[in-house]
């Protein structure tokens, strides 16, 4: 992108007009010095703009919300000219912790390179990649200035914050006791459920050899649970599901609900089966603290574009659960037909808790068919202790 200020035409029409009037030679040769500093900082600025390049580094690892990394740009004139001055803006910070970038003004000699370090502080979650640099070059007199951005194919992750959890009070949890993946009594081992990759501290008798010898890696077997507690979790991700003025907020306390949540769970062997109605319906299932990471990398990439609402989502799935299972629902959005349906779980035997991330009063009548039916109702607005919230249920 190229702009020239204003001014410098103002100048030059002037003294062309002066050259066409005056007929000396002096304004003629105010005339040919503008139009020739304008060209030559077109040249100028064409050709170095061309020649810069960036990159960017981070250490590669998974990154928590909240938590403080550290990114480094290098700019490089490979020019054999210099640059007199350069605006350099790097957008990692916008759309990480969604304040706004403070450029970096600078001038660079030919072949130098400019580092620019940056302490971000993470606060959404989400599948990122570096940048873009938004770079911008002007001459040393500020007539002519030239843009471009550069982009870098680095990427990273950003996993949703999880709160250290004590307790939460879910009947299926009551009823079966607190698992650990020492009681083997609650393992039918006539039923494989699924296979999974072998990690250390799995038990031999675990592996499965005549998958393990055809793939050519060792895979554990997975056995149905007979009697252990079972966890359902559905997350609300419908398009404008979560409203107001602090949307992206709600969205992240609506995840860390449900990270929370899961870890908790996981850590005290509590089988999970999670449903989240984004535009690509999301399922996956776990029952161990070392399956954590498949239900954080979704929740880390999903985002509020689904279209089916969650009546439609627990009406297709409710018959597939058994009775006396926890339903955990976390939604920003209730209407009337929602709050019968959850009514409906809760008088079927399940055990229902329902979770509302919005920073909008639920309806009266809304609030009064949900008491209806004894179902509690867990409010989580963009100001809220989640921790708090969830040892309460």
């Amino acid at each position: 992108m190229l702009k020239i200020k204003k001014s410098a035409f103002f100048i030059l029409i002037a003294s062309f007009l002066l050259a066409r009037l005056g007929g000396w030679e002096i304004p003629h040769l105010m005339f040919y010095m503008v139009l020739g500093v304008i060209i030559v900082s077109f040249l100028w600025s064409g050709r170095i703009t061309k020649k810069v390049s960036a990159y960017q580094r981070i250490e590669q690892r998974d990154y928590y919300v909240d938590e403080k990394f550290e990114v480094d740009s290098y700019i490089d004139n490979d020019s054999l000219l210099p640059i007199p001055h350069i605006e350099i803006i790097d957008r990692t910070e916008e759309l990480v912790s969604g304040e706004m970038a403070k450029p970096t003004i600078t001038s660079l000699f030919p072949m130098e390179r400019e580092i620019i370090h940056k302490d971000i502080t993470a606060k959404y979650r989400g599948l990122y990649n570096l940048g873009p640099i938004d770079i911008e070059i002007s001459d040393a007199l500020g007539i002519l200035t030239r843009k471009r951005r550069i982009y870098s194919d680095t990427y990273f992750k950003v996993y949703p914050r999880i709160h250290n959890i004590e307790k939460i009070n879910l009947k299926s949890m009551q009823s079966y006791g607190t698992l650990t993946t020492k009681q083997k009594t609650f393992e039918d081992n006539t039923i494989v459920s699924d296979i999974r990759k072998y990690s250390p501290g799995d038990s031999i008798k675990r592996i499965h050899w005549k998958v393990s010898a055809k793939k050519g890696d060792l895979l554990i077997k997975n056995y149905e649970m007979t009697g252990s507690a079972a966890t359902y979790i559905f997350l609300d991700f419908k398009k404008n599901c979560y409203k107001g003025e602090n949307i992206r907020d709600l969205e992240e306390k609506a995840i860390e609900a449900a990270s929370s949540t899961i870890s908790y769970l996981l850590n005290n062997s509590v089988s999970i089966e999670m449903y989240i109605n984004s535009a690509s319906a999301y399922y996956t299932k776990g029952r161990d603290i070392k399956e954590l990471v498949n239900f954080m990398d979704i929740l880390c990439e999903i985002k509020t574009d689904g279209n089916k609402t969650m009546k439609d989502v627990l009406e297709k799935r409710i018959r597939l659960i058994s009775k006396g299972s926890s339903v955990i629902v976390i939604t920003g959005a209730i209407n009337e037909e929602e709050a019968v349906i959850y009514g409906s779980i809760k008088n079927m035997g399940y055990d229902i808790i329902l979770i509302y991330v919005g920073d909008f009063q639920i309806k009266e009548e809304i609030k009064k068919t949900i008491n209806n039916y004894n179902v509690k109702i867990n409010v989580i607005n963009s100001h809220s202790d989640i921790k708090g919230v969830l040892e309460s249920i």
